[in-house]
């Protein structure tokens, strides 16, 4: 074992070894002399390229002991782990105490008997085992903190997220609609997983809707790209006959594909992308599998209730709308049509004599008359049009972007297919006639629903005054009164 220690001896200037010293060699031990200044460059790249165990300075007496604590110190830096003794005369009492500061760990005399340099050695190396020792324990102690420190990091980040997990699970429960669960999805999922871009897929109709996040300008183009990619992956998910659990990664780590299911139901797909083209971690792959069940139920929430909402809408008998969802509907045509300047026509339309209708054929023939007769309406109006039940026979549609002469001609249009239409009961015939009123926006007189709806009502008041089976403008009846009031 006393083969394996290497001692560097260093003088500053070239001298007999004390006998001590010379001693060494004897013992086994690998002995290495540099005659040279303590710090200076030779003995500094020695000690950089040299396993050293133990360096020995001989200092001459009356050498300046600043400079000797100052040349220690740099030793000490090269050679770290060594054992540094000293040998020298004539040494101050506060000398020793900035040689032990310096890193010293035994002050000989240059008389030192051989027996005694060789017992301070052994006792160097054994302290020098023990601050080995220390410093492993430091290192691993440093390690252990530093990975202490990591896990204390990421369970604040994980505490973190789970609080935003669940105060946006918390909303996604309380929307009734596709809307309000995507709005809350985008501005909750893009503080815990950051993306440049959000689609959602959806099996009822293949719905697509998205959400861009990032700030930085984006290709149209591209945008539709990615929801075509989002359909086309969406309705593959739908179509398979099994479903993949969890989040899957796709295009290099940089999108995330989240099959939503309940049970055996599909719901849809969500899919977030980076263009930056900066990776999904295994972390995000986690949180954002967390969401899938409750983003599922969001959604399917939101279908039921919007099949509620329309249950509750649509007038049962003709499955037109009812009169409380005209009220919302015109109120919002009104609205776009002030916003882009754009035209907003309303058809009032009543059975001329039918509660005679009723009388003579019964309630039952009345309804039958009631179905057949909304069916003809649908079918003289366009998709983006709207029938309205408004009351027993009285209807209402509205023409969104229509002209009033464009509106006159849809209401003669439909009072030219009922004239004509065969109404039967048991055999027998059923002539029907209506009445409309039209009314029209942009017009002065009309500043709410409310009163572009009551000239129609009045325009429908004017057509059975005059008779019956006719269609009135509200516009003519306003210059009627004028013509009678100033003849």
């Amino acid at each position: 074992m006393a083969s394996t220690i290497h001692i560097l001896v260093l003088l500053e200037e070239a001298r007999s070894l004390p006998p001590a010293i010379r001693g060494l060699k004897g013992r086994g031990y690998t002995v290495t002399t540099l005659v040279a200044p303590f710090a200076s460059k030779a003995v500094i790249t020695f000690l950089r390229k040299h396993s050293v165990d133990v360096v020995l300075l001989v200092v001459r007496t009356g050498g300046a002991m600043r400079t000797i604590v100052r040349s220690l110190r740099q030793v000490r830096t090269a050679a770290s782990t060594a054992s540094l003794l000293i040998m020298g005369s004539h040494f101050q009492f506060e000398d020793v105490g900035m040689l032990l500061h310096a890193g010293v760990f035994s002050i000989l005399p240059a008389s030192c008997p051989p027996a005694r340099l060789v017992k301070t050695v052994r006792q160097g190396l054994k302290n020098r085992q023990r601050l080995d020792h220390i410093l492993q324990l430091s290192t691993r102690l440093e390690a252990a903190y530093a990975a202490l420190s990591e896990d204390r990091k990421r369970l604040r980040v994980w505490s973190r997220d789970l609080s935003r997990l669940y105060g946006m699970n918390q909303l996604l429960a309380e929307q009734l609609n596709h809307k309000g669960v995507m709005q809350t999805l985008g501005v909750g999922l893009g503080e815990i997983i950051p993306h440049d871009f959000l689609s959602l897929f959806l099996k009822n109709g293949e719905q697509v809707w998205s959400s861009l996040q990032t700030e930085a300008p984006v290709d149209e183009a591209e945008i539709q790209r990615s929801l075509d990619a989002t359909r086309q992956l969406g309705r593959q998910f739908v179509n398979a006959d099994s479903s993949p659990h969890g989040a899957t990664v796709r295009t290099r780590g940089c999108e995330f594909l989240l099959p939503l299911s309940l049970a055996s139901e599909k719901i849809g797909l969500l899919r977030l992308v980076r263009w930056s083209n900066k990776p999904f971690d295994e972390y995000q792959s986690k949180v954002l599998t967390m969401i899938a069940t409750p983003l599922a139920l969001a959604l399917r929430n939101a279908d039921l209730y919007q099949q509620l909402e329309s249950l509750a809408m649509k007038d049962a008998l003709t499955e037109a709308l009812n009169r409380r969802a005209f009220e919302n509907i015109l109120d919002r045509e009104l609205k776009r049509a002030r916003r882009y300047r754009s035209h907003l026509s309303l058809i009032l339309l009543d059975i001329d004599h039918f509660k005679a209708i009723n009388d003579q054929f019964g309630h039952q023939s009345g309804d039958r008359i009631l179905r057949e007769l909304a069916a003809i309406v649908k079918k003289a109006i366009r998709e983006i049009d709207v029938l309205v039940r408004y009351g027993g026979e009285e209807f209402v549609v509205v023409l969104p972007g229509t002209k009033l002469d464009e509106a006159m001609g849809v209401a003669h249009r439909i009072k030219s297919a009922i004239d004509g239409y065969p109404f039967l009961n048991e055999g027998a015939n059923i002539q029907l006639t209506v009445s409309m009123g039209v009314a029209h926006y942009p017009d002065p007189d009309v500043g709410s629903s409310g009163t572009l709806f009551e000239q129609a009502d009045q325009a429908l008041y004017a057509a059975k005054r005059n008779g019956r089976n006719r269609i009135e403008v509200a516009w003519r009846i306003e210059a009627a009164a004028a013509k009678v009031c100033h003849p």
